[in-house]
Formats: C-alpha cells, structure tokens, sequence
C-alpha cells in the first residue's frame, strides 16, 4: 500500500500507470491510495490535537 501511494505522490504516475508499474488493478490503486489518505488524515488529526493541547496543560502546570 505504501509503495502505491509514494508512486502516486513522489513518482506523480496515474491510476493506471501505477496499476500497470505494480501489475494490480486500477480499482485496487484507488482503494489503496484512498485507505492511506484515511490513515494519514486519522494520524494527523490525533497529533494536531494532541501535542498542542499536552503542551498547553505542561505550560499550566510550569506557570501555575
């Protein structure tokens, strides 16, 4: 999954080089690269949210 999605966003190949480069599917490419999208975005969203909001209560607990 991995690899279909760096060649997607390193490589910029398209759906259906992609499919032919990793002998799969067109259908298969769209659904990897849309799961790793999903995976990234659930990531990030929990490290956006997380280290500012620990690094606000440490910084209350220092000043306080």
């Amino acid at each position: 999954m991995r690899a279909v999605f760096e060649l997607g966003r390193k490589a910029y190949l398209n759906h259906k080089e992609i499919a032919e480069k990793a002998n799969i599917s067109e259908e298969t490419v769209k659904r990897q690269i849309s799961y790793s999208i999903k995976i990234l975005r659930s990531i990030l969203t929990v490290h956006l949210f997380l280290y500012p909001m620990s690094a606000v209560l440490m910084l209350n607990k220092i000043f306080k």
